[in-house]
């Protein structure tokens, strides 16, 4: 029998290119390993179309086929719905298609020339981004850890003496400036109150990058990127070196040879999901981005969204995940042992998930409602919640904590939203820039008065300046620079110069 004759080939060549060709569209920035649980899924679907059409046809030969058709409709629901709004018509759509196909089969009698063009038509559809990948994975890739960035620091300091320390990361959440200006909105009480506490308020802080890969990279390994990375990198796709460096940070290191125990708070974005260097990671892993990805294009989309199913609908997991990581976060001060917490909120970052007052905002609603008041509707819930965690974080006089609750970037400019992947920064306007570089950064010290300190203070030395607090030495800081990048070239930096 002629292989491209076989009747199973191309049902499990269609349940294999969703997965596959939504990894090759993100090559450079996931893992292989984002895969395997997206793979198993279409694998058992294909499964379960076969079974149901064997069943209704009693003939195998029709029911591979219509698993085909099936399959493909299933993963481009996500595509028409940008076109059709309904998702009913869509399902009647599907339906229509399927039923007819099944009626045209009936009258089929030699269904070897069906399934040799089908298996065809898979297998180019597989084939193209399958070259791609292989073509990826065969190549040489640099690798950089955080720890080729500088030399760790070995210095024994006494574990009783180590006051606990809070890196709290508000995805997006943008500058008072920035908010006033652009949105019309008044922080000062929220940055009155965390001023009444001590904390230094860095007013004009910028991000020193665009992304929050380069951002978190950079400050955390105190240092920045163009030296590692500016080696033949330039024109370079490929985001994972960064990332490797992000997991094996600078300041990890030298904090957990100090005693530290090294809590990370993960969120969707894998990058920062879990790091396997971390004592204890603390996350609500349900689905991956990609996973999400997939699930969102996919036909589940309205049953995940209605039913708010906890391991489909992203949204809803999202304000699930945000409100845990907050009950979490206020348990760590009782931890006897020194801790040094990451935690990445990706909020006010999108998608908007929360109202005002911290409900579940429904997707019908978050339709109907503006940008701007999803956006402030996020720092509303957000600046409450900040309020309660640093009033626990505070609680113990004794040996009171070092915090930093810090932006790695600002909400996306228009321009840039429309066309990350090529965006020219050179050409943007002064008012794009600091948008998307205005940044929330504050700073407590035990005791500080911070005199050495300016408005401007950039997070690239945000850990210097931990790092000297903890020694008691003068902190040697970094010259504040602002390098900007799209997401297509993303060590193609655009020096900035802030006047």
């Amino acid at each position: 029998m002629n292989p491209l004759n076989f009747p199973w080939l191309h049902p499990f060549l269609m349940s294999v290119y969703p997965v596959l060709g939504l990894y090759q569209a993100n090559l450079y920035q996931v893992l292989p390993q984002e895969t395997y649980l997206p793979f198993l899924f279409s694998v058992i679907l294909c499964l379960c179309f076969f079974l149901i059409y064997t069943v209704i046809t009693r003939k195998l030969r029709i029911s591979a086929v219509l698993t085909s058709i099936s399959l493909y409709l299933f993963f481009s629901y996500g595509h028409l719905e940008k076109f059709i709004k309904q998702p009913l018509l869509i399902y009647l759509l599907f339906g229509g298609l399927i039923f007819t196909a099944a009626r045209k089969l009936k009258y089929v009698k030699n269904t070897d020339k069906l399934h040799f063009w089908t298996n065809i038509f898979s297998l180019v559809l597989v084939a193209i981004p399958l070259v791609q990948v292989i073509n990826y994975q065969l190549r040489i890739k640099v690798d950089f850890s955080g720890e080729s960035v500088s030399t760790v620091v070995t210095r024994a300091v006494s574990a009783e003496k180590l006051p606990d320390i809070y890196f709290i990361i508000f995805d997006r959440y943008a500058s008072a400036d920035s908010l006033k200006k652009e949105f019309d909105y008044d922080l000062s009480p929220f940055t009155d109150y965390l001023k009444g506490k001590n904390f230094f308020i860095a007013s004009k802080s910028w991000a020193n990058y665009t992304s929050s890969a380069h951002s978190l990279t950079a400050t955390l390994n105190m240092d920045y990127l163009d030296n590692p990375l500016d080696a033949g990198m330039k024109e370079s796709q490929d985001w994972l070196p960064l990332y490797r460096m992000l997991e094996n940070n600078r300041i990890q290191a030298e904090l957990k040879k100090l005693g530290y125990k090294y809590y990370h708070f993960g969120d969707w974005w894998w990058p920062t999901g879990k790091n396997r260097h971390a004592d204890e990671n603390v996350n609500l892993n349900v689905l991956s981005e990609f996973s999400a990805i997939l699930v969102n294009n996919s036909a589940l989309k309205p049953l995940a969204e209605k039913f708010r199913l906890p391991l489909l609908d992203y949204r809803y997991t999202q304000w699930r995940r945000i409100r845990y990581k907050f009950d979490k976060l206020k348990e760590i001060p009782v931890e006897p042992r020194p801790t040094f917490v990451f935690a990445h909120m990706l909020v006010p970052h999108e998608p908007f998930v929360f109202r005002q007052d911290g409900s579940f905002l429904p997707l019908a609603e978050d339709s109907a409602r503006s940008y701007k008041t999803k956006y402030l509707d996020q720092i509303e819930y957000l600046n409450r919640e900040v309020i309660k965690l640093t009033d626990k974080f505070l609680e113990d006089k004794s040996n009171p904590p070092i915090i930093i609750f810090q932006a790695d970037e600002g909400p996306y400019p228009e321009a840039y939203e429309a066309d990350k992947q090529e965006f020219d920064w050179s050409e943007a306007s002064q008012k794009e820039i600091a948008l998307k570089m205005s940044i929330l950064n504050a700073v407590y010290l035990p005791g500080e008065d911070y005199k050495n300190l300016k408005e401007d203070f950039s997070p690239v030395n945000n850990f210097r300046l931990v790092k000297a607090f903890l020694y008691g030495q003068e902190p040697e800081l970094l010259p504040d620079l602002y390098q900007l990048t799209n997401m297509g070239k993303p060590y193609d930096y655009y020096r900035y110069d802030r006047q």
